[in-house]
């Protein structure tokens, strides 16, 4: 994604919450493109609130371990992906690969740790 096409997405971000501040998928959107930026802060600090308001969905937790990995935390990398695989349907799963697959362009330090990401979320969880 074009730089001018992140803060297009931010502007239009912008303008959602104020016409609808507590719509449902403002919290994943927001995730979505903080991770596109690679802003691992506000990534984390979005994906935190998110899993203060709905800790039982896979999402937060999800973009969690992407703002762990940004900061090189592998132990919070996998405190995340724990509680990610404990709740996560076939249908997120398959949401988190393609994510990771998107990011792989974007992050290209970064891509030895998106696939191990991807690998884990290849197998379905008991």
């Amino acid at each position: 994604m074009a730089l001018g096409d992140l803060t297009a997405a931010q502007q239009t971000l912008a303008q959602a919450v104020q016409l609808e501040p507590t719509a449902e998928r403002l919290p994943q959107l927001w995730c979505e493109l903080y991770a596109a930026q690679g802003d691992a802060a506000q990534l984390a600090a979005r994906a935190t609130a998110w899993r203060e308001q709905q800790p039982a969905k896979a999402q937060p937790h999800f973009y969690l371990a992407l703002a762990a990995l940004l900061t090189g935390d592998a132990p919070q990398v996998q405190t995340a992906l724990v509680q990610v695989l404990s709740c996560a349907t076939a249908d997120d799963r398959q949401s988190f690969r393609e994510t990771l697959m998107r990011l792989q362009a974007q992050w290209p330090a970064q891509q030895a740790a998106l696939q191990q990401l991807y690998d884990q979320f290849q197998e379905e969880t008991p």
